[in-house]
């Protein structure tokens, strides 16, 4: 079962259902667990997209101490993977 990614973000997705459905506020922590899983599965495009959907969740929430941390795990990610600091848009 070690590394079993399938499901694994099988079980992130569903997560998310109630989130949606009952407009939960705060859920960045699911989108940081699918950024690490994606990550692992080297999905590096991927895991860029999900860090930029919990720093995004942060910010409207107002957690100040959540956001220092998300930044540091995006100077990281693009520190690892030697990549420019590009917007989201452009990942797209």
């Amino acid at each position: 079962m070690k590394d079993d990614f399938e499901n694994a973000h099988h079980y992130f997705d569903k997560s998310l259902e109630p989130v949606k459905k009952y407009n939960v506020l705060i859920f960045f922590n699911t989108y940081t667990y699918l950024a690490n899983l994606e990550e692992k599965k080297g999905n590096r495009q991927k895991a860029l997209v999900y860090y930029h959907k919990s720093l995004a969740n942060i910010k409207k929430v107002g957690d100040r101490n959540a956001t220092r941390r998300r930044y540091k795990y995006l100077a990281d990610h693009y520190r690892s993977y030697n990549w420019e600091m590009t917007s989201l848009k452009n990942m797209s």
